[in-house]
């Protein structure tokens, strides 16, 4: 149990009003509407995202769902998962399933979040599900999800001219640790592999490098004319193109006399001198991603034993920030008194 949102949807609905939101940003979960990724429909499981999206719409506020967010019916990750080419085509298929069923309410949609974490964190090392450590030879997942991505675009251009589609990727800078020709390199691959190898594809229709669309060619064992056919798939027209941003990242290329379990990353905690961290394989848990509960993101703090939601100082700040903003636009005074309430 994390927060429990298929059964207190109604009360987080509440909260983003009083927030002051446009838009909600969710993920529909694959699992939840096709079990086996494909065929029968889960009806209680897709009833649950219509009756969040009138909640939504009854508030005020824009569903904006995400249709992909790592989470692969298991069936579909025992017949190959996402090395598999049929994926893709499964995914398209149920993005029509959904579509179909909240696309007289949802006019704003966004296909996969973020596929350069899944591929490189999920499939070339071991932080997140399924874990596989696969190095380089992750390539065909990553071209597997942005084939995806195109024919789910398609799928809902398919559905009308009134509905709008992009996608989510993650971007940040990539900073060499020293001016070593070994450390320029080895930051310079980064770069590629986590912010170009996903969105040329996507923006421009083509690889960003003739060494990455070579790997990809011979590890997904596709001809060159098979690549170009699906580029112009992935390439598919977008409304909107999503950037999550986190923080910078500094690399550095293997020392001798280190022993790396994969990537390293030299990042910088605030006021702090650099400080090098290994990005490591580890155990999958039965929570959240890699991090189960250890960590806690959001605006609203759940207690885990009772599910009670209490609204955090960010949550007030975030208020304040959008009603000063709106008002601001209107040539108005603020409305509400900034800052927090007191410590109860």
């Amino acid at each position: 149990m994390a927060c429990d949102h298929y059964h207190r949807h109604a009360e987080d609905v509440r909260d983003l009003a009083a927030l002051g939101v446009d838009d909600y940003r969710f993920s529909i979960s694959w699992s939840r509407v096709l079990p086996t990724g494909r065929g029968r429909v889960n009806r209680p499981g897709l009833d649950f995202y219509s009756r969040l999206v009138d909640d939504l719409l009854a508030a005020g506020i824009r569903p904006v769902p995400t249709l992909y967010h790592w989470d692969l019916p298991q069936a579909l990750q025992d017949e190959g998962g996402w090395l598999s080419r049929d994926t893709s085509q499964a995914l398209a298929d149920y993005t029509a399933v959904v579509v179909d069923a909240l696309g007289d309410r949802v006019t704003r949609w966004l296909t996969l979040n973020e596929m350069n974490v899944h591929t490189l964190y999920g499939h070339g090392l071991t932080d997140h599900a399924p874990a596989l450590g696969m190095g380089l030879d992750c390539l065909p997942v990553a071209h597997n999800l942005l084939r995806a991505h195109g024919l789910a675009v398609e799928a809902i251009r398919a559905a009308g001219p009134r509905h709008e589609v992009g996608v989510v990727q993650q971007h940040f800078p990539v900073i060499a640790a020293t001016d070593s020709p070994e450390d320029v390199g080895a930051a310079e691959m980064f770069r590629i592999l986590t912010n170009w190898l996903f969105s040329d594809p996507v923006l421009r229709g083509a690889y960003p490098e003739d060494w990455v669309a070579e790997l990809v060619m011979t590890t997904a064992g596709l001809t060159a004319d098979q690549l170009e056919q699906d580029l112009v798939v992935i390439a598919s027209p977008l409304d909107h193109y999503g950037v999550n941003y986190y923080e910078p990242t500094v690399i550095e290329s293997p020392r001798p006399d280190a022993d790396y379990a994969g990537v390293l990353e030299v990042d910088f905690p605030e006021d702090m001198p650099f400080r090098p961290v290994r990005i490591e394989g580890v155990e999958r848990t039965d929570f959240e991603w890699a991090a189960g509960y250890a960590e806690r993101f959001g605006l609203v703090h759940v207690d885990h034993s009772t599910l009670t939601r209490t609204r955090k100082d960010s949550w007030y700040w975030y208020r304040d920030l959008i009603d000063a903003h709106r008002n601001r636009v209107a040539g108005n005074g603020p409305t509400r008194a900034s800052g927090t309430p007191p410590a109860v």
